[in-house]
């Protein structure tokens, strides 16, 4: 009998693995791991070698940032990737010719914010994650999550998702995946998510109607029907 897959979970920008709560309670998973965004950024090779260690293959579940990580662990070790859950997902941050993402003018000008006054830059972006379905409570619960890294770690994050490009890499992932997105998201548009299901030989693409970014806290049932899906 082939052994069920472990689940590692990468969340977004600024979140800890406290946003995985909800789909963790929805999707009753015996054992979940998880790799924060942070330790990718800080130290690749390190979760590489972690990842390696498995005994087996494992299922990747991304958010936002968390999804260009699991993205970029599939290409490098795809003998340690079976399969994906991307949410609120896209393989490049910035916009190009064929992709739609934030101008990368913005992201520069969020890290020159980070590193003067931190706080607006944040509350902005929280707003900007929560919209249109998330409530008061979706932004609180954001921001006391981003509130316990430095500026310099949020600005390392901003960094790495201006640096990281793997649209030309994804025909060469070859494992399911399942990409999740809301179509009102204001940080990742909705053609970012359809190009990236659109060139993953087996991916398929959910879209959530009336949903934004903040999908970890607004729709935890949906994501855990993902993740059940590709493990079933």
């Amino acid at each position: 009998m082939t052994p069920p897959l472990s689940q590692f979970f990468i969340g977004g920008w600024g979140s800890t693995e406290a946003v995985w709560r909800g789909t963790l309670t929805e999707a009753a998973l015996p054992e979940a791991h998880f790799l924060g965004w942070l330790d990718c950024v800080q130290d690749w090779p390190g979760v590489l070698t972690a990842l390696s260690a498995l005994p087996g293959p494992c299922l990747l579940a991304g958010w936002s940032l968390g999804s260009v990580l699991s993205l970029r662990a599939a290409l490098e070790l795809p003998e340690k990737v079976a399969a994906m859950v991307l949410v609120s997902g896209t393989p490049c941050m910035c916009a190009g010719k064929d992709h739609g993402g934030i101008d990368p003018r913005t992201l520069a000008a969020m890290q020159v914010r980070m590193a003067r006054n931190p706080g607006p830059m944040l509350d902005e972006f929280a707003q900007l994650c929560a919209m249109p379905d998330g409530d008061e409570e979706t932004r609180a619960s954001y921001l006391q999550q981003a509130k316990q890294f430095s500026p310099a770690e949020l600005a390392a994050g901003l960094e790495c998702l201006a640096a990281l490009d793997l649209r030309e890499r994804l025909g060469e992932i070859h494992v399911p995946c399942r990409v999740l997105h809301g179509a009102c998201d204001r940080i990742v548009p909705l053609g970012s998510a359809q190009f990236l299901a659109g060139q993953i030989p087996l991916a398929e693409l959910d879209v959530l109607e009336g949903h934004g970014h903040a999908l970890p806290f607004t729709a935890p049932a949906q994501i855990a029907r993902c993740i059940r899906s590709v493990l079933s």
